[in-house]
């Protein structure tokens, strides 16, 4: 039957089967590969480093830091885990959850980023506050938030290190989900450095300037036709249209009655 057993230093060896996963993990992925290899670690040496879980009540217990060794025992066959219990609320268990994984650097950069905006969110502090509780500097955290700008499938990628932070940032500069996305693509889908990726971008956003100054100088060439057109028609008293691209055109006048085209035809010779 599943049992706790109190051994030196505070620690417990606790039943796998009472131990639950923390619903504040900020790691949302566990590589298969690695969780494979810690459990290979364990069965010949055991678990080095005691999980740290909270109470929950009777014969349960949260994990706040080292939910990795605990998958792994159980992979190893392990029935019993070291465990260290601390008291701590949700809003404690989740600071020292993402502090555990920040100081370990178990976390990717988008996985530190959306859990440092669930502690904003549920903690109701400013960044600054945050960031020195965290032993963070400031700036580094607001530039971890803006990955939250990204795309959703940008963010999926960077979630499982298909993209690196360098190439997030880059990503970031551009305008428009679309673009974020089929970069980001074509980085995976051709393995771009970082640099490469960002001679592709600046290329992008020269062609992006000149469509920019292009689409501008005709939106004024169209201004200015329209305002001839209203000039033309008031002139002679009838609808008149003119069509125009690259310097050419047609310039159309309507009529209805012999009257008008005589009226037309008088107002045309006099003109200047």
């Amino acid at each position: 039957a599943p049992t706790a057993t109190n051994i030196n230093q505070g620690v417990l060896f606790v039943s796998v089967e009472w131990i639950r996963p923390n619903k504040n993990q900020p790691r949302d992925i566990f590589n298969d590969e690695a969780l494979q290899a810690l459990s290979q670690s364990i069965k010949v040496q055991g678990i080095l480093q005691p999980i740290v879980v909270r109470s929950c009540g009777e014969r349960a217990f949260e994990i706040i830091a080292g939910e990795r060794r605990w998958r792994a025992a159980q992979k190893a066959g392990l029935s019993k885990v070291p465990v260290i219990v601390k008291e701590a609320n949700d809003k404690h268990s989740a600071e020292l959850a993402l502090i555990e994984n920040i100081q370990r650097e178990d976390l990717n950069p988008m996985e530190e980023a959306e859990a440092l905006q669930k502690l904003l969110n549920t903690q109701g502090v400013t960044q600054q506050v945050l960031a020195d509780r965290l032993g963070k500097n400031r700036a580094s955290l607001a530039n971890l938030l803006r990955l939250l700008n990204l795309d959703t499938e940008v963010r999926k990628l960077l979630r499982e290190n298909k993209l690196s932070l360098g190439q997030a940032k880059l990503l970031l500069s551009l305008e428009g989900l679309g673009l974020q996305k089929r970069f980001a693509y074509l980085a995976v889908k051709k393995d771009l450095s970082v640099q490469a990726l960002s001679r592709l971008i600046k290329k992008e956003k020269l062609k992006e300037k000149a469509a920019s100054f292009t689409g501008k100088a005709k939106t004024e060439k169209e201004i200015q036709l329209s305002k001839v057109q209203e000039q033309i028609q008031r002139k002679l008293g009838t609808k008149v249209q003119i069509e125009y691209s690259s310097g050419q055109g047609c310039l159309s006048i309507h009529f209805s009655t012999d009257e008008q085209l005589n009226n037309i035809v008088q107002s045309l010779v006099g003109l200047k």
